[in-house]
């Protein structure tokens, strides 16, 4: 890690492949595969911050009462039609 963030350890079970192929690249790029695994989890998480925090969102309004009118819904569908 490079941004100075405490580290913690966890355990990971990998199939066969993905060890072997983990081990293959962390060879290839000196790297260790500690890092490479919480780089790949960072790519991970980031690909899935904004959907999740979309549907949170989605969530809280539902919960509040504040669902679209149909017109707001035709016209989102017609934006994407």
């Amino acid at each position: 890690m490079t941004d100075g963030a405490v580290e913690d350890a966890v355990t990971v079970k990998l199939d066969h492949k993905n060890r072997a192929e983990l081990d293959a690249l962390a060879q290839l790029t000196s790297r260790d595969p500690s890092f490479l695994i919480d780089d790949a989890i960072a790519i991970y998480l980031a690909a899935h911050r904004w959907p999740i925090a979309r549907i949170a969102d989605g969530l809280h309004q539902a919960e509040a009462g504040d669902f679209p009118s149909p017109e707001e819904v035709d016209a989102g569908y017609a934006r994407w039609v």
